[in-house]
């Protein structure tokens, strides 16, 4: 997964680094300042698929919570459940897949 920095681009680098270090709080309150659910790194990881990624889980939930599309797919051709999936993520996996998420 990107690291933090470079990694994300546009207006929502502050929405995308909190939920790359799994700070739901931050998240959260940048989501009610206005970030992009949809943000997405510079290589198309959303912010879903880096909250997947990382196993964050309440931030997985908040997301699906609040409508975030499952269906993304990343430069290299990964969903976020595809990227659970490959990084043994099996909570997120089963919180993705009850949100309909497909492979």
């Amino acid at each position: 997964m990107e690291a933090p920095g470079s990694a994300f681009a546009g207006v929502d680098d502050a929405f995308l680094k909190s939920v790359f270090e799994g700070d739901r709080k931050e998240a959260e309150s940048l989501l009610q300042l206005g970030a992009d659910i949809e943000a997405h790194t510079k290589k198309g990881s959303t912010a879903l698929i880096v909250a997947a990624a990382g196993r964050h889980t309440e931030i997985t939930q908040l997301f699906l919570e609040r409508s975030a599309s499952t269906k993304p797919v990343t430069k290299n051709g990964w969903t976020a459940l595809k990227v659970a999936l490959q990084l043994e993520r099996y909570e997120v996996v089963q919180q993705l897949k009850l949100a309909g998420a497909k492979e």
